[in-house]
């Protein structure tokens, strides 16, 4: 094959994945349509719409020669051609088989993608099988379901190839009377957008020169007003002249870089939906795993932005739904007993907001609990007892961002560690974003995120600080003020300032960036400059020695020196050629906050003052000899003493007969399993406050939810076992 029919049949399976994924998500959501048991009408036109859709992808797949592919879909074209004629029924179990094959679908067209193969040759025939039985239902097909789907599977490959008349070049020609096109891949538009913004500084650099001229011009008249002198006047003309043609040029410079800019950049909008449309069948999933009914409302999926945030967001983003679900919403028998409807509801909603878009995730669930969060962030060195009950309820939600805090009583390999919100947070503010929290105990969280809706370039206020200067982004400025030093006060040994009745913490920049301070930072009338800056649940007014000017300007990756400087996030290139550091917002404020500080003895966590110097005692509970040898070496050489147990009953009669702090437990063993063990252990006094960890090879949903019901603090998975991921564990539960 020759380099030009190579590079066709490359540029043909890049339109294919691109039309493929339209295919998908408009079927995958009218099966949700019809999973809602819509009206008749809305019901025909759903199952009408996924058999096009269908037997559109059907013949893509065929089109670029991908068999299985399009194996699958000629299996589901066929069951929903079976419904359209109204011999089979939507069932629970249609709904799951359909689902499944819609998974193993979506893995496919992953694998084009990547070029990987993760799914079997067995699981194409399984879900073939599958989709025979419900097609064959009330069919009179009397073929069994398992031996037609292996005889369809091993069916001669050329029999589903395109016909000897058939040309690929075809594919995605333009419908008559549309707009004319031309396909360009996002690389090459993201590398044309890259090379414009960096005409932002020329903006800067005329800015900068106007004034400089002026300034010349300034000096210069004074010095001919004084002289008299011909020669002089004659400059000051031309510079006068010069100094219009620069101002002239800067704007019409500025009129054209700002709609070049624009102008490529509407290339790169992409709109919220095609992150919005990946919810329904996530939500759906989700919820039947876990035995919840949630309805889910979208709004906003018009909304545009830039695409390298769009891909930047996704993961947090869909994090923050999962955890609506996975820890808001309640079970249906839960949410009946506390007098609410048994179906929870979820809102997702995005709307822009000038040079922002903002994006509420909303849910009517159980809420956070103010007092577990509290707790959570005492036992992480967070803050003192005293210092926490004098939060606001917002500033406590948002606590819940910080690494380390968790809620959930019940930890797995997956979650209940207080890493998720945290990492979110993190990458929120990475892209210049800002995520707080609101919530109500017993009627649900919400989590706001506001994003900047281009990434490259961003406004920012020029500060001095001694020598240096630095960019403060103006999305986490709350104002500029100028504060009296008459008007500090002081707060448990803190210097505050009262703002609008409440008291904000007052810090200099220049300490916590470790430059000296050389107090020549105040205005006019003896007052200090100063910047208050907010996230989340953090709000400082920072002293900074002078506050200069707006700027706009380009973010520069930092490098050499700068790389791993902390509360440095960037750099930028001011109109005179100086190169200015941009401040991590996020990271200054949480350094500014303290979040660790020295826990006084009455905030002591454990009761036992001896606690923190005695050796800790665990009692191990496995059948298997490698793996109980395995548990025994790690956790002695982290310090602990330990004893072992080849099943429940063993691990019983030790804890009735001695004294341990934790127990680590398998499920599955002889005479009394792990979750027997657990409910003997609770329903002793005696033990019903002991931490019990399960590791085991069972990984079901089902498994889980029974290890949460038999009252176990951990359900660590064997096949996602991790020795860092154990001891991380039993550091939260001792």
């Amino acid at each position: 094959m020759d380099k030009k029919q190579e590079k066709f049949l490359r540029e043909l399976l890049n339109d294919f994945q691109v039309e493929a994924e339209e295919h998908y998500v408009a079927i995958v959501n009218c099966i949700i349509g019809l999973e809602k048991d819509p009206p008749e009408a809305v019901f025909k036109k759903s199952i009408e719409q996924a058999y096009r859709e269908m037997h559109s992808l059907k013949g893509a797949a065929r089109a670029v020669s991908l068999v299985e592919v399009e194996r699958v879909c000629q299996s589901l074209e066929s069951v929903f051609s079976r419904l359209k004629e109204q011999t089979i029924e939507t069932t629970p179990l249609f709904f799951d088989t359909v689902h499944q094959a819609m998974d193993v679908l979506n893995s496919m067209l992953s694998d084009v993608k990547t070029g990987n193969r993760s799914v079997r040759g067995e699981q194409t025939v399984k879900i073939i099988g599958a989709l025979q039985s419900i097609r064959s239902h009330d069919t009179g097909n009397t073929k069994p379901a398992a031996e037609q789907a292996a005889a369809e599977a091993s069916a001669d490959p050329a029999a589903h190839q395109p016909e000897s008349g058939h040309k690929p070049a075809e594919v995605g020609l333009s419908i008559p009377g549309t707009r004319e096109t031309v396909r360009v891949s996002v690389e090459k538009l993201a590398d044309l957008l890259l090379r414009t913004e960096e005409f932002v500084p020329v903006k800067s650099e005329l800015a900068y020169n106007v004034k400089l001229v002026r300034q010349i011009r300034r000096e210069l008249k004074g010095k001919a007003t004084i002289a008299g002198s011909e020669e002089v006047n004659s400059t000051v003309k031309k510079l006068e002249e010069l100094s219009a043609n620069l101002d002239l040029l800067k704007r019409n410079s500025t009129r054209m870089i700002d709609d070049l800019l624009a102008s490529i950049r509407g290339t790169l909008l992409f709109p919220f939906s095609s992150v919005l449309d990946l919810l329904p069948k996530m939500v759906r999933d989700l919820s039947h795993d876990q035995g919840k009914q949630v309805s889910l409302t979208i709004a906003g999926g018009e909304t545009e932005i830039d695409r390298r945030v769009l891909e930047e967001v996704k993961d947090p983003f869909i994090h923050l739904v999962r955890n609506c679900i996975d820890h808001g919403i309640e079970l249906p028998a839960t949410r009946l007993k506390n007098g609410k409807p048994s179906t929870g509801t979820l809102l997702v909603s995005v709307t822009k907001m000038d040079r922002y878009i903002e994006i509420e995730i909303r849910d009517d669930g159980a809420g956070m609990n103010r007092k577990n969060i509290l707790e959570a962030a005492l036992q992480n060195g967070f803050m003192t007892r005293e210092k926490g009950e004098a939060l606001s309820d917002r500033e406590v939600f948002n606590l819940a961002l910080l690494s380390g805090i968790s809620t959930s009583r019940f930890i797995t390999d997956l979650s209940g560690r207080g890493l998720g919100l945290a990492i979110v947070a993190e990458k929120v503010n990475l892209l210049g974003g800002d995520l707080t929290i609101e919530s109500e105990p017993g009627n649900g969280t919400v989590f706001f995120i506001r994003l900047p809706l281009k990434l490259a370039t961003f406004r920012g206020i020029l500060i001095r600080l001694s020598d240096h200067f630095f960019l403060v982004p103006d999305n986490f400025i709350e104002k500029a003020i100028r504060i009296d030093k008459e008007a500090l006060t002081s707060i448990e040994d803190q210097k505050v300032i009262m703002v609008a009745g409440v008291p904000v913490p007052v810090k200099h920049l220049g300490q916590l960036l470790d430059i000296p301070v050389r107090r020549q930072g105040k205005s006019a009338g003896g007052l200090d400059h100063a910047l208050i800056l907010a996230s989340g649940a953090h709000r400082i007014a920072f002293l900074v020695d002078e506050i200069l000017e707006e700027e706009e300007g380009i973010v520069k990756n930092p490098g050499g020196v700068l790389k791993n400087a902390r509360s440095i996030t960037g750099a930028t290139i001011l109109g005179n050629g100086r190169v200015v550091p941009i401040l991590n917002v996020p990271d200054l404020l949480e350094t500014g906050f303290g979040k660790r500080e020295t826990i006084s003895s009455g905030d002591a966590v454990k009761d036992d003052p001896e606690a923190g110097e005695r050796q800790r005692h665990i009692l191990v509970a496995e059948d298997s000899i490698t793996a109980r040898s395995l548990l025994r070496n790690i956790l002695e050489s982290s310090g602990f003493i330990v004893k072992t147990a080849v099943d429940g009953l063993e691990a019983f009669m030790h804890l009735k007969n001695g004294e341990f702090d934790l127990v680590v437990s398998d499920v599955e063993m002889p005479n009394m399993n792990g979750f027997e063990l657990i409910t003997k252990i609770r329903e002793d006094s005696c033990f019903s406050d002991l931490p019990v960890i399960l590791v085991t090879a069972l990984e079901s949903v089902g498994d889980r939810q029974r290890g949460m019901d038999c009252g176990a603090n951990a359900y660590i998975v064997k096949s996602n076992f991790e020795q860092s991921n154990l001891l991380e564990v039993i550091g939260r539960l001792i």
